[in-house]
């Protein structure tokens, strides 16, 4: 009903996500489909940092982008509301970016957000029936290369492309 980090029994959240996704998107293993997402609802919390009092942005959107998919209420899941956390990432660094929090979290850095996290906001928001900002979506066209394609970081001083974020980035600009 999940996958685990391997050589460990840490719940890995984003490929039992991604399996969610498939099975839901390939209509087979709905049942499967199902026990992860009840798995996924119990320990979101760890999964998106809350149960440690942080948010993780990209995980969030990601979950909240499961949840929408799944046909669950994205406004309280696991005990949280996925939409209003996620909205509250928004801005704390960079107009328009959503980052990880909080800010200082002791450790240097606190915000490991990236484009593809950037991307799946954007995409679930927009899934979840939410206005997605003006900023958000100017911030994730300012991560885009000469060559066409999409960084990953969006702290990088130069731009490379990264062909997972350029991937999703498009997605998001589809959405919207």
């Amino acid at each position: 009903d999940h996958y685990v980090y391997p050589g460990s029994t840490y719940f890995d959240g984003g490929n039992t996500i991604d399996a969610i996704l498939a099975l839901d998107g390939a209509q087979v293993g709905l049942g499967a489909a199902d026990a992860a997402f009840a798995y996924l609802e119990a320990n979101v919390g760890g999964y998106m940092g809350a149960d440690a009092g942080a948010t993780y942005a990209g995980p969030t959107a990601k979950a909240l982008l499961a949840v929408v998919a799944h046909g669950g209420d994205p406004t309280s899941f696991g005990g949280l509301d996925l939409v209003a956390t996620l909205e509250a990432t928004e801005g704390a660094v960079q107009p328009g970016r959503f980052s990880d929090l909080p800010l200082d979290c002791g450790y240097d850095p606190c915000d490991y957000s990236n484009t593809i996290g950037q991307s799946l906001a954007v995409i679930a928001l927009e899934r979840a029936g939410r206005t997605v900002s003006a900023e958000a979506v100017t911030f994730l066209l300012a991560q885009q290369c000469a060559d066409g394609g999409f960084r990953g970081d969006p702290s990088a001083t130069g731009c490379t492309s990264d062909a997972d974020a350029t991937a999703f980035a498009a997605q998001a600009l589809l959405a919207v």
